[in-house]
């Protein structure tokens, strides 16, 4: 967490976008704990609400990985099926 501290604006930052988390309870940019690997406790950090809910149980990689075959599709190509993560067991 004091990793994520930004004193010169006095927030913490999102751990995957870098944008300050100083939205109220219940808004987008409300901080919330995240699992970069699910189930994981180790591996917590803070992130945007908005980020944490898109995330879901992916990994921080398979999260990654996503967003950039989304990224492409956004752009006319067609979408990595191999991007697509696994089902993990809950």
């Amino acid at each position: 967490m004091q990793e994520q501290w930004d004193s010169e604006i006095n927030a913490l930052r999102c751990h995957y976008t870098g944008l300050p988390l100083t939205g109220p309870h219940g808004s987008r940019r409300y901080a919330t704990w995240e699992h970069v690997v699910p189930g994981d406790e180790s591996s917590v950090v803070l992130v945007a609400d908005l980020i944490n809910k898109m995330k879901s149980d992916m990994t921080g990689d398979e999260f990654t990985e996503m967003v950039r075959a989304l990224a492409r599709r956004f752009d006319g190509q067609a979408f990595d099926e191999s991007a697509f993560p696994p089902d993990h067991p809950h």
